[in-house]
Parts: structure tokens; sequence; C-alpha cells
């Protein structure tokens, strides 16, 4: 179990040297993303950019709902219930509740 990854792979050391770079900083990139509060934040998204949200939620509020999308003022509403819940499930997430 000691052999290196030049022994290994029989490369040269500054090719073998070039590989490991790689993948280190590849590896180092994917292990970094946050899976749990990517994957809420968009089932999150695609609840609150539905036609449900908007006909339920925007409708029931002046002003949020025009020609049944959407105003400004709407999506304003969108984006900070979007980002309402990105803080909750980091929350939820850091201190081990999910």
């Amino acid at each position: 179990m000691s052999e290196s990854l030049e022994e290994y792979a029989g490369d040269t050391p500054q090719e073998s040297e070039n590989k490991s770079d790689f993948i280190i900083v590849s590896g180092n990139i994917l292990q970094n993303i946050p899976y749990k509060l990517t994957i809420l934040v968009f089932i999150t998204g695609i609840l609150v950019f539905s036609d449900l949200f908007v006909e339920n939620v925007l409708n029931s509020l002046g002003g949020c709902v025009m020609n049944e999308f959407p105003t400004s003022k709407g999506t304003v509403i969108q984006l900070l219930v979007l980002c309402l819940a990105l803080i909750v499930f980091q929350l939820l997430i850091t201190y081990g509740i999910l």
C-alpha cells in the first residue's frame, strides 16, 4: 500500500504531478458543494415559481399578479421567499436538524 501514484501509473514525475493536481482540485471542488442545501433550494424554487404559488399566495396579496403573471412586486416577493427558505435550510443543516 506504500506505492506512490508515480510507481503505480508508471508516469514521469512531472506528468503524475499534473494529473494529481487536477484530481485534487476537482475533488476538493466536488467535496465542497453543499448537496443537501442545493437540492432543497432547487425544490423550493420550483414551488415558489410555480403557478400554484402565483395563484394561491401572490393572488391574495394586492398588486402582485396581473393577467396571471407576477408583476415586479410579485417577483420580489417570490425571490424574498426563496432567500428566506435558503437561510432557514442553512440553519437547519448547520445545527444538524436536516
